[in-house]
């Protein structure tokens, strides 16, 4: 049972850290192997992306330590570190992913959009073989663009995420979803999480979908432009969550997801 009230409110604990731009204690190895010591093989592959969801929390409050750093010889080593601990954990996605493609083939196709024209983000959108398989594809997408977020800000303009996805085995089939590297910008990555809702928000699903879909809309919001038609569209997609599924804090999110100037990707 306690490790039950851990999965459950893991991701909580750990947003609620990001927000505050606070390390997680639960990026401690203690905290993502203990758990599970008894039964590994209870760990599914969305627990994994948690323990990822978990260190970021640390990598966004040692991005704001490193502008406060007076010396330049410390901001430089400093930098440098902090560098490779996000290159270090980008790789780290880069493998789930793949391994996770491997393991679920055929999992996920594109069709029409059966949304009304005007309502449509894409005319094609996918469709999964379950949630779970929806849920992990959307929460790989928005701890890339987190991670995006932080290459940006520490690396700066040599900062290349495709090089990391170079040694990944080349036999795998992605399908229409985007292979490690490949997505040509962090808007088209926003645009995968977007072509999943319809599918994550269908009837039978729509309850749960809407829950695990709050962080992903809320990363996704943050990569376009305020006034665009794909902001209009997630803000409005949050928004029906609040207003269909009862959860209040899909509102919270969007209005707290809106980018500062200086801090867009």
């Amino acid at each position: 049972m306690d490790r039950f009230l851990l999965e459950g409110n893991r991701v909580t604990i750990a947003l609620e850290c990001l927000i505050q731009r606070k390390r997680c204690f639960l990026e401690h190895p203690d905290w993502k192997n203990i758990p599970w010591s008894l039964d590994p093989e209870s760990k599914t592959s969305l627990h994994y992306l948690h323990d990822q969801l978990c260190d970021i929390p640390g990598l966004v409050e040692d991005t704001a330590s490193l502008q406060k750093l007076a010396s330049d010889c410390d901001k430089d080593y400093q930098r440098l570190v902090l560098s490779q601990k996000i290159l270090d954990q980008l790789k780290t996605l880069y493998e789930w992913r793949a391994s996770w493609a491997r393991q679920n083939p055929d999992s996920w196709h594109e069709i029409p959009s059966s949304d009304p024209p005007e309502e449509q983000i894409r005319p094609t959108v996918f469709r999964f073989r379950d949630l779970t398989i929806a849920n992990e594809v959307t929460f790989y997408n928005a701890l890339l663009l987190l991670l995006h977020r932080l290459g940006n800000q520490v690396i700066g303009s040599s900062f290349d995420a495709s090089t990391l996805a170079l040694d990944l085995p080349a036999d795998i089939v992605y399908g229409p979803l985007y292979a490690p590297g490949v997505a040509p910008n962090i808007q088209e990555i926003g645009m995968e999480i977007c072509r999943s809702v319809e599918y994550q928000l269908g009837e039978e699903r729509a309850n749960a979908g809407a829950f695990f879909l709050l962080f992903p809309l809320a990363m996704a919001y943050q990569v376009y432009c305020p006034g665009s038609r794909e902001s209009a569209w997630l803000g409005g997609m949050m928004n029906k969550i609040a207003d269909d599924s009862g959860f209040e804090v899909g509102r919270h999110l969007w209005e707290t997801s809106r980018p500062r100037k200086s801090a867009r990707m």
